[in-house]
């Protein structure tokens, strides 16, 4: 008898067993964790396709941001920035469309992102949005490189996997933007993975195959162009 339950309690166990694996959840998707811009919080014109990459150290779309350590602040929240220390000239290689980066020390995990709008000198510049960095703070930046032709806007991405391009159309000045994702085998001709049109505010993303393509680049074009259009377009991969 007791031999018999054994083995009754053996075959419940392997039945159950299988059960068991199967009611596991997937394993999580690794998060896209590296950020390729190619426009951020820009009133974007370009009447025609525009290819554009924000380029950290070496020029790379990937590569880690430029450092500065000179200090620069605003009076309380504002979009005009300026120089802790005079003639300490700050902004001497920043220009107009280039990303402004501040990590801000005495506020822990606060990373402000913000377009240079205008700038006036090596010391001032204006940004896209009011930031308050009263206490002064080092920045980095991306410097934005941007052209019309089949040599430019191209970010590489051999040995990346899980490529997904984004582009968000925030503010709304236009009839239509146009968007064109072309990538390539190494230097051969271009791709159109996807090209779209939209005539409303949103978001939309494209991912890309993963481990075809050695490079890809965004295309943007505003129709209609009678105001402001903020425009954020990067490719994430991991």
């Amino acid at each position: 008898m007791v031999r018999k339950m054994k083995k009754l309690l053996a075959a419940l166990l392997l039945a159950f067993v299988p059960a068991l694996a199967l009611a596991q959840p997937a394993p999580a998707v690794f998060p896209l964790v590296s950020f390729g811009y190619v426009t951020w919080a820009e009133d974007t014109s370009a009447t025609s396709l525009t290819y554009c990459s924000m380029q950290g150290i070496n020029g790379d779309a990937f590569g880690k941001p430029i450092l500065i350590s000179i200090p620069i602040k605003t009076t309380g929240s504002s979009t005009s920035v300026t120089e802790v220390t005079a003639s300490s000239f700050p902004f001497t290689n920043v220009s107009v469309g280039d990303m402004i980066i501040v990590k801000r020390a005495d506020t822990i995990g606060t990373t402000d992102k913000v377009a240079v709008t205008a700038r006036a000198d090596a010391s001032n510049i204006t940004v896209s949005s009011a930031v308050n960095w009263s206490n002064g703070y080092s920045f980095s930046w991306l410097k934005k490189v941007c052209g019309t032709t089949a040599a430019d806007g191209w970010i590489q991405l051999t040995g990346f996997n899980n490529i997904q391009s984004t582009v968000e159309w925030v503010t709304k000045a236009g009839t239509s933007i146009d968007y064109s994702l072309e990538c390539s085998i190494g230097p051969g001709l271009p791709i159109v993975v996807n090209a779209s049109s939209a005539t409303a505010v949103g978001q939309w993303s494209t991912v890309v195959t993963a481990g075809i393509y050695d490079r890809c680049r965004l295309g943007l074009k505003i129709s209609g162009d009678s105001g402001t259009n903020l425009v954020n377009a990067y490719l994430a991969i991991k």
